[in-house]
């Protein structure tokens, strides 16, 4: 998944770079999240749900006590921890 990057200039003329998930992650928590970047939001919020229902059904499948149950154990725990992440800044 490529990122998308944002140049915006702030009153003083200085340019800022931000990557579109984290510029709309901001809005979103100063209530000023435009309708288009409400969409974006949702739409990387359930692929990122999907993509961590989709390793949790792997982790499920995988053998106990393999070093692919471990791995997988550990990236279950870094997709849901994003996820939860995601889900204070829509509901604090």
């Amino acid at each position: 998944m490529s990122r998308k990057i944002v140049c915006l200039t702030d009153a003083d003329g200085e340019i800022r770079w931000f990557e579109e998930t984290d510029l709309n992650n901001q809005l979103a928590k100063a209530e000023m999240l435009p309708a288009g970047a409400l969409k974006t939001m949702i739409s990387s919020f359930v692929q990122d749900v999907r993509n961590m229902m989709d390793e949790q059904q792997n982790y499920f499948k995988a053998t106990h006590g393999t070093p692919e149950k471990a791995r997988l154990l550990e990236k279950c725990k870094k997709l849901e921890k994003a996820v939860r992440e995601k889900c204070q800044h829509i509901v604090p």
